[in-house]
């Protein structure tokens, strides 16, 4: 996905565009539910609850960027403004790729199992 914004950064007007629209569509939305259901399966049942508060409360550190991309936007050019979503995207990737997730009770179960 967030090569997928710096491809909308030289997409030409036109298919290229919509194609690219598109692409961006089909997972900008659709990897938040799969975050959730990460986080879900990793917590235990007593604190699902708790884990979808501070995922939702963590978005709000999210709420300075569109200011940030506003400043890029009128300082640098608005090309540049999608060059930061896409760093910015793919920077949390690297984040998450480095992040070791503990195993759930299914994975252990299976583990124990096999």
């Amino acid at each position: 996905m967030g090569l997928l914004f710096f491809v909308l950064t030289y997409a030409d007007p036109g298919w290229q565009l919509i194609v690219t629209i598109i692409a961006l569509g089909t997972f900008l939305y659709s990897l938040h539910t799969i975050f959730i259901a990460a986080a879900m399966d990793v917590a235990g049942d007593e604190v699902q609850s708790t884990v979808v508060s501070l995922i939702y409360g963590a978005s709000f550190i999210g709420t300075l960027s569109p200011v940030i991309a506003g400043r890029i936007a009128d300082n640098y050019g608005t090309e540049n403004t999608f060059l930061y979503g896409g760093a910015m995207i793919l920077l949390a990737t690297l984040i998450l790729a480095l992040t070791r997730l503990p195993k759930t009770a299914n994975q252990m179960a299976e583990e124990r199992v096999g």
